[in-house]
């Protein structure tokens, strides 16, 4: 993927698009008369965002005639899942401050994980529990800090 931060519905070869929040992909729909390859949806969908996925079942759209799946993060992604979301921080981070971030930004760096991590949770269809938060505060720390310093020089 050219930006490990694309947002917004992408178009897919395979027919339909793709809705990435930050990179991660979270939904998939298609016209709804359109012939479904489930498997090559999937695969065109980690071809383009470098994340194992799979659909769920699929439902009727917003729109008529329209049929949408969510797609689920494998759990094996969750650190590069959390990775993106920190940049999303990041970015809101400096849009409320900006500045880079500094080792006294502590606060902004628990709320941000909490929320950011309990979203990867669902994401890659976890619970609570089945993951250590503290084995990957560290490392989205570093992605967090990374990532709003690097806003902080380049701003739009």
């Amino acid at each position: 993927m050219g930006s490990a931060f694309m947002h917004g519905w992408v178009s897919l070869q395979t027919e339909g698009e793709m809705q990435l929040d930050h990179g991660v992909p979270r939904r998939v729909r298609v016209a709804g008369d359109a012939l479904v390859d489930v498997e090559r949806m999937a695969d065109e969908i980690a071809d383009v965002t470098g994340l194992h996925v799979t659909l769920d079942r699929w439902e009727p759209g917003e729109a008529a005639g329209e049929s949408e799946a969510a797609v689920h993060v494998g759990f094996d992604d969750i650190a590069e899942v959390l990775k993106r979301l920190a940049h999303a921080s990041a970015e809101t981070y400096y849009d409320r401050y900006h500045r880079p971030m500094d080792a006294s930004d502590v606060d902004f760096d628990d709320e941000a994980y909490a929320q950011d991590f309990n979203v990867a949770l669902g994401v890659c269809g976890l619970h609570w529990g089945q993951i250590d938060p503290a084995a990957l505060r560290e490392s989205y720390r570093l992605a967090l800090h990374r990532a709003a310093d690097e806003i902080a020089r380049h701003p739009y």
